[in-house]
């Protein structure tokens, strides 16, 4: 799967510089990657986790741009030239990107289809800061896994980069967490287009996690996004999260720990109007007009 993800670069319809990140592996990965003249290196001694290889890679490139991949999933051929051209056009009507995301398609680890991710609107859109992180309060904003994203490299290093520290508990969400730091220092673009392929694994794993554990993952973020926003976390937002969560549990039979969280929800009767709100998507301006 690596040789796949680093060929997926290598064959841009725009050329871009390549870096690997290794993790201190024990696999083949030395031997595979020096089948692959410049591109660029780095081994590290001990595994750093998944935010200080991030942001080891993000010090080590040049460009002005990051396009994050992970060793599982690849690039669609014209990935590169199509954030480019949308970061162009923003920037070009005045805007201040820093984040840019296209779809994905979803494939299992035999690269059968399972789907796509959604898209924010048929063309191409441009949200402002705190529109970005209004929209993120109530999952309206689908920014998506790193492989869909590309990012400014100035501004993350300017944000601090992925977070090193963040607690064992906090399993998931360390990317969307990256996210948050990225909104609060410009505009986000988002394209219509399929950037690329993400590998979705067996989800027993993820199926399995406590759903208690999910939420409060959940809520550190949105306290994040409040604090961005300087604004008081509302109760409703708790209890729309809640009630994201305990139906997520109720869907996987874990009726023991669906019924907390959803108990949680009915004390915030306004969560459900959020969680409706949410399913509906807002309307947003596009960049440019619907052809």
């Amino acid at each position: 799967m690596l040789r796949r993800a680093i060929e997926s670069c290598i064959k841009q319809t725009k050329a871009c510089e390549v870096v690997v990140v290794d993790e201190a592996s024990t696999d083949d990965t030395p031997n595979v990657v020096s089948q692959y003249p410049g591109v660029v290196y780095i081994r590290n001694a001990q595994a750093l986790g998944h935010s200080g290889a991030a942001n080891k890679g993000i010090n080590a490139a040049h460009g002005d741009w990051i396009k994050p991949v992970d060793d599982d999933d690849w690039l669609a051929s014209n990935c590169i030239s199509s954030l480019d051209e949308a970061v162009s056009i923003a920037l070009a009507r005045g805007r201040n990107p820093v984040i840019v995301s296209g779809r994905s398609v979803n494939v299992d680890e035999h690269e059968a289809v399972l789907g796509e991710t959604r898209q924010l609107d048929p063309g191409l859109v441009c949200l402002p800061s705190r529109q970005l992180l209004e929209m993120m309060m109530i999952e309206q904003a689908p920014i998506g896994t790193p492989v869909q994203v590309g990012h400014s490299r100035a501004a993350a290093i300017a944000c601090g980069g992925w977070n090193v520290d963040r607690k064992i508990s906090l399993q998931y969400g360390d990317e969307t967490e990256f996210w948050i730091k990225l909104a609060a220092l410009g505009d986000a673009v988002f394209l219509p287009d399929i950037v690329s392929y993400r590998t979705i694994w067996d989800q027993g794993t993820a199926a399995s996690s406590a759903h208690s554990k999910r939420f409060s993952g959940n809520m550190h973020l949105k306290k994040l996004i409040a604090q961005s926003l300087n604004i008081s976390i509302e109760p409703a937002v708790q209890g729309f999260v809640a009630l994201h969560w305990g139906l997520v549990a109720l869907k996987d039979k874990k009726v023991s720990e669906s019924l907390p969280l959803l108990g949680k929800a009915l004390l915030q009767p306004s969560a459900f109007k959020l969680f409706m709100d949410q399913r509906k998507m807002r309307q947003v301006k596009p960049l440019l007009e619907h052809l």
